[in-house]
C-alpha cells in the first residue's frame, strides 16, 4: 500500500507537469514561456524516473531510472534559473558566459553520474525490504557536492522571484505562497535523511514543481501575468518611450524612468483621472468581446512583438489613443519649450479578460516640428499665391479702368483729368513693384531659422528703421539687451513695422523689449477687434487695401523664428502688436 502511495504521488506529479504545458502556452512573454516549458518537462521526467525506481526491485532497472532522474533533476535547476531570470526581467539567462558555464557544469556532472558504476563515488544501490521491498540509494561524496550546488542555484532563483514580488505594487501574498510550494519538498528531503524508514530518502522536488505549476497557471494566473509586467522595471527603464501601465480600475500600476521625467507628479497607486485627467478622459474604451482569442499580437515591455499561439496569454490590442494623427500628438512643456508625443494605447488581457492598459508616449518632437514647418511653408506658399493673385487682379483692374477713362478724357480734351489718371496708373504700378519685392524678400527670408544668433536689439532696430526710410515717423526704442534672432530677418521685421505705421498715419512707433519678446505700438489709425486676425492674412484689406501684404509678411518672418505675433485688442488709437516666444537677455 505504501509503495502504491509513493508511486502514485510521483506519477501524478509527472502527469501534472506535462499537462500544464498546454496551459503555459498562454504566457505572453516568450522567454518566460520557454523557461516554464523546460521546467515542467525536466520535472515531469524526474517524477516519472522516481516512480519507475520505486516500482521495481531490480537493481539494474532502478539504477538506470535513478541515474536518468538525477540528470533530469540537475537540468531542472538550470530551467528554474532561466525561468526566474526571464520572469523578473533580468538578462542573466541571455548572457553567453553564464550559458557556457552552465553547459560545462551540466556536462561534467552528467558524466560523473553516468560513470558512477566505474568510480562508485556518486551512489550505491541495494535492495532493502523496509518499509517495502525496493532499491535503496546510499549517497556518496560527489552527490552531496552536486546537491549543494543545485540547492544554491535554486535558492538564487527563489531570491530573484521574491525580490520581484517585493518590488511589485500589486498584492502578491497568494503568489508568494504558491511559489513557496516549489521549495517545501526540500523539507521532505531532509526529513527522509533523519527520520525513520516510513519516509524514504528521495528527491521530492517534482511534487513541488507540479504544485507550483498548478498554482501559477490555474489559481493565480492574472496576478502571475500582472507581476511579470510590472516586474520588468529594469527593462522598462531602458526604454526611451515613457510608459504608464494602468489597471482596469484606472489605478497606475507602474511607470518607467522616462515617464517619471515626463510626469514628475505621477506616482504608482494614483488614479489616472486624478493626476492626468486630460489623458484619462481621452483614453478609448476597449470592448473585451472584441479581443480575439486566436492568433493575436503581443506587446512586451522590451518592445518586441511575438505571436500568441494559444491566444489566452497577455494579449495586446494596440490602438491609436486618438482618432487621427493630428489630434494624437499631444504637447508637453519641457525646459521652457514644447515637446510633442504620440500616444499609443495597448490593452493587456489574460485570455479574454481585460486586466489593464499600457500607455506608451513616443517622443515625436523632431518629426512633429518638421511636419508643422512643412505645413507653415505650405500655408505660406498658398498665401503667396493668394496675395499675388489679389494684388495683380486689383492692380490690373485699376489700370484697365484708368486707361478706359483716360481714353475718354483724351477724346473730351480733359487734360487735367488725363494727368490724374496717368498718376494713378503710376502709383498702382509702383505698388505692384513693391508687392513683388515684398514677396521675393519673403520667399528668401520665410524659411525657418535653425540656429539664430544673439544680437543687440537696439542696434538692429535702428538698422531696420533706416532701411524703411520713413522720416515722418519717430521710432522710439525702449529696453536694452539682446535677443536671439536672425539679424537680416529682424531688420526686415522692423522695416515692415515702420511701413505699417506709415500706412496707418502714425507719427510715433515704439518698440519695447520684454522678457519673452517685444511689443510694437503706433499712435495712428486703429484696427477693430473683429478685424485683428485678418491683419496677418494674405489678400485681406486690413487696415486697408493699400497696405498690401505688410501684416502677412510680418507674421511669416515671426513664425520663421518660431515666435508668435498677435494684435492686442481694445485700443482707442493706434495698433499694438505683441511678439512672444523669443529668447531675450535684458540689461
Amino acid at each position: 500500500m505504501l509503495r502504491a502511495i509513493y508511486v502514485a504521488s510521483f506519477v501524478t506529479a509527472g502527469i501534472i507537469c506535462f499537462g500544464a504545458l498546454w496551459r503555459s502556452r498562454g504566457i505572453s512573454h516568450r522567454e518566460t514561456r520557454y523557461g516554464l516549458y523546460s521546467l515542467l518537462i525536466t520535472s515531469g521526467l524526474w517524477a516519472f524516473a522516481q516512480a519507475v525506481r520505486l516500482s521495481t526491485s531490480t537493481v539494474v532497472v532502478a539504477t538506470i531510472s535513478y541515474t536518468g532522474g538525477l540528470i533530469a533533476g540537475f537540468a531542472t535547476v538550470f530551467s528554474w534559473l532561466y525561468f526566474c531570470s526571464a520572469y523578473a526581467g533580468h538578462e542573466y539567462h541571455q548572457q553567453g558566459s553564464i550559458r557556457l558555464a552552465a553547459l560545462v557544469m551540466f556536462v561534467v556532472v552528467t558524466v560523473l553520474k553516468l560513470t558512477n558504476p566505474l568510480h562508485g563515488q556518486y551512489f550505491v544501490a541495494s535492495v532493502v525490504s523496509d518499509p517495502f521491498t525496493h532499491v535503496a540509494i546510499e549517497l556518496g561524496t560527489l552527490h552531496w557536492i552536486v546537491l549543494f550546488v543545485a540547492y544554491a542555484g535554486s535558492a538564487i532563483g527563489f531570491y530573484i522571484l521574491f525580490e520581484t514580488f517585493r518590488l511589485s505594487e500589486i498584492p502578491t501574498t497568494q503568489l508568494v505562497g504558491i511559489v513557496s510550494l516549489a521549495a517545501w519538498p526540500v523539507l521532505l528531503d531532509v526529513a527522509g535523511l533523519v527520520t525513520g524508514p516510513q519516509l524514504l530518502t528521495l528527491n521530492y522536488e517534482p511534487i513541488g514543481v507540479a504544485a507550483f505549476g498548478l498554482g501559477t497557471l490555474y489559481v493565480a494566473t492574472t496576478t502571475f501575468e500582472q507581476v511579470r509586467w510590472t516586474g520588468h522595471q529594469q527593462v522598462l527603464d531602458q526604454l526611451d518611450e515613457a510608459i504608464i501601465i494602468v489597471g482596469e480600475d484606472g489605478v497606475i500600476w507602474e511607470t518607467n524612468a522616462a515617464a517619471a521625467r515626463l510626469f514628475p507628479a505621477v506616482e504608482v497607486g494614483q488614479r489616472m483621472e486624478t493626476v492626468l485627467p486630460e489623458i484619462a478622459a481621452e483614453m478609448s474604451a476597449i470592448d473585451e468581446l472584441s479581443l480575439t482569442d486566436g492568433r493575436g499580437q503581443m506587446f512586451s515591455p522590451a518592445g518586441a512583438v511575438a505571436d500568441n499561439e494559444a491566444g489566452d496569454g497577455l494579449l495586446a490590442a494596440e490602438t491609436d489613443l486618438f482618432a487621427d494623427a493630428a489630434s494624437g500628438v499631444v504637447t508637453f512643456e519641457q525646459a521652457g519649450e514644447p515637446r510633442y508625443y504620440m500616444l499609443r494605447q495597448t490593452a493587456l488581457t489574460v485570455g479574454r479578460k481585460l486586466v489593464g492598459q499600457a500607455l506608451v508616449f513616443m517622443d515625436v518632437t523632431r518629426v512633429e516640428r518638421q511636419r508643422r514647418e512643412l505645413k507653415r511653408q505650405s500655408e505660406q506658399l498658398e498665401g503667396f499665391g493668394a496675395a499675388v493673385a489679389h494684388e495683380l487682379r486689383n492692380a490690373l483692374g485699376i489700370i484697365d479702368g484708368q486707361f478706359k477713362l483716360l481714353a475718354m478724357d483724351i477724346e473730351q480734351y480733359a487734360e487735367e483729368d488725363a494727368e490724374a489718371r496717368i498718376q494713378t496708373i503710376q502709383e498702382v504700378t509702383e505698388r505692384m513693384y513693391t508687392v513683388i519685392d515684398d514677396l521675393t524678400t519673403l520667399a528668401r527670408l520665410g524659411q525657418r531659422i535653425n540656429e539664430p544668433d544673439w544680437i543687440d536689439f537696439e542696434r538692429f532696430v535702428q538698422q531696420g528703421e533706416s532701411i524703411a526710410g520713413a522720416e515722418e515717423i519717430d521710432v522710439q526704442i525702449e529696453g536694452e539687451g539682446r535677443i536671439k534672432a536672425g539679424p537680416t530677418r529682424l531688420k526686415e521685421l522692423v522695416r515692415y513695422a515702420v511701413r505699417l505705421g506709415g500706412e496707418t498715419d502714425a507719427s510715433v512707433l515704439s518698440i519695447s523689449l520684454t522678457e519673452r519678446g517685444f511689443i510694437i505700438t503706433t499712435d495712428g489709425e486703429t484696427i477693430r477687434a473683429d478685424d485683428a486676425d485678418e491683419l496677418f492674412e494674405y489678400g485681406s484689406a486690413v487696415p486697408h487695401a493699400e497696405a498690401g501684404v505688410i501684416g502677412a509678411n510680418m507674421r511669416t518672418i515671426v513664425r520663421a523664428h518660431g515666435w508668435e505675433i498677435t494684435v492686442k485688442p481694445e485700443r482707442t488709437d493706434g495698433i499694438c502688436l505683441v511678439v512672444t516666444g523669443c529668447e531675450t537677455d535684458l540689461e
